[in-house]
C-alpha cells in the first residue's frame, strides 16, 4: 500500500483571523496571500481539477523549516504540553481503550512571527470534494459563504464555481467581514446579501428561490416582510461598491478600483461567464506579488 505524506503545515487562514479577532490581515500580508491562492488556484484548474471547497478553513500558512524542528524549539515556541486528566461524567472509572488524559492544543498567535510575514507562503489542501468535470451527482459540503448560486439551487457545479469561492476569500482576506454573511448558516441570507450586492438572480433561479419573498419584491427591490428585524438595514446601501469601502482597509484608491474590477469579473452570476482563475491572476492590481 503507497502511503504519501505531505509537509507539515501551519495554522489555516481561518484560525489565524478567528486569533485576530475583527482585526484584519496586514495589507501587505493580505496582498501576498491572496495573489498565491490565486496562484495555486490557476495551477489546480491547468491540472484538469475542480477543488470544489474552497475556503480559509482550506488554505494552511507554512512554517518555514517546521519540518526541521528539534523538540526544544517546539517547546520553546510552543511551551510545554498542557496536559488535561479526562474523567467520565457518571464518577465511574475509565475503561481500559480510554485515554487518562487529553493534550491542548497550541496556540495559534504564537506561532504568527513566524509566517505573517511579508514573504509568507500558503498551501491549498483537502480535496475530499475535488473532482474531474463534469461535475458528480453528489452536492458539495462547501460552506454556504463561500458557494456559488448554482451550487446552493443544486445546478451544474465546475471550475466556475472555485471562481466564485475565490472572490469570497479574496473579500475576506482584506476585510473583517465575509462578503455575503449568514449569521445562521443559511443559504437563504447569503442569497439576499448577493442580490443586495450584484442585483435580481437570473430568472431560471430567481423563479426556483422559495424565500425569495421573505427578503425581495418581485422586482428585486429589497422588501422584507419582517420590517422589525430590517428595519435598521433597509436603507442601508449594499451594493459591492459601497460594501467595499466600507469593510476593506488599507488598500489604496486606484488598489480598490482594479480590485473591484476583477471581484466583478469573479461575481458574475451565470457561472460560465466568470473569468478563469489565470485570467484572476492576470488581472490582479499589480501591488500584489505571488
Amino acid at each position: 500500500m503507497a502511503i504519501t505524506v505531505t509537509e507539515p503545515l501551519g495554522p489555516s487562514i481561518y484560525h489565524v483571523l478567528d486569533e485576530l479577532i475583527d482585526q484584519p490581515f496586514p495589507v501587505a500580508v493580505a496582498r501576498r496571500v491572496a495573489a498565491q491562492v490565486a496562484k495555486g488556484l490557476s495551477y489546480i484548474h491547468s491540472r484538469g481539477v475542480v477543488h470544489g471547497d474552497l475556503h480559509l478553513g482550506n488554505i494552511l500558512f507554512r512554517i518555514p523549516n517546521l519540518d526541521l524542528w528539534t523538540p526544544e524549539q517546539v517547546f520553546s515556541y510552543l511551551g510545554e504540553p498542557e496536559k488535561v486528566e479526562i474523567k467520565r461524567h457518571d464518577g465511574q472509572p475509565l475503561t481500559s481503550t480510554t485515554p487518562v488524559y487529553a493534550v491542548h492544543a497550541p496556540l495559534v498567535y504564537k506561532l504568527e512571527p513566524l509566517f505573517l510575514t511579508e514573504d509568507c507562503a500558503i498551501r491549498i489542501c483537502d480535496f475530499g470534494e475535488a473532482f474531474h468535470p463534469p461535475a458528480p451527482e453528489k452536492r458539495l459540503h462547501i460552506p454556504v459563504w463561500y458557494a456559488a448560486p448554482e451550487i446552493s439551487f443544486q445546478d451544474t457545479a465546475g471550475r466556475w464555481s472555485d471562481i466564485w469561492a475565490l472572490a469570497c476569500v479574496f473579500y475576506r482576506i482584506f476585510g473583517i467581514t465575509e462578503l455575503f454573511p449568514s449569521y445562521h448558516g443559511r443559504s437563504d441570507e447569503v442569497l439576499m446579501y448577493a442580490v443586495r450586492a450584484l442585483g435580481k438572480l437570473p430568472e431560471r433561479w430567481w423563479r426556483g428561490w422559495e424565500k425569495r419573498s421573505i427578503y425581495f419584491a418581485e422586482d428585486g427591490t429589497f422588501q422584507p416582510t419582517d420590517d422589525e428585524r430590517w428595519k435598521n438595514y433597509k436603507e442601508k446601501t449594499e451594493d459591492l461598491k459601497s460594501r467595499m469601502g466600507e469593510d476593506l482597509v488599507g488598500l489604496g484608491a486606484g488598489e480598490m478600483v482594479e480590485f473591484e474590477a476583477v471581484l466583478r469579473r469573479m461575481l458574475r452570476f451565470e457561472p460560465e461567464e466568470r473569468i478563469e482563475a489565470g485570467e484572476v491572476l492576470r488581472l490582479l492590481p499589480k501591488a500584489w506579488a505571488a
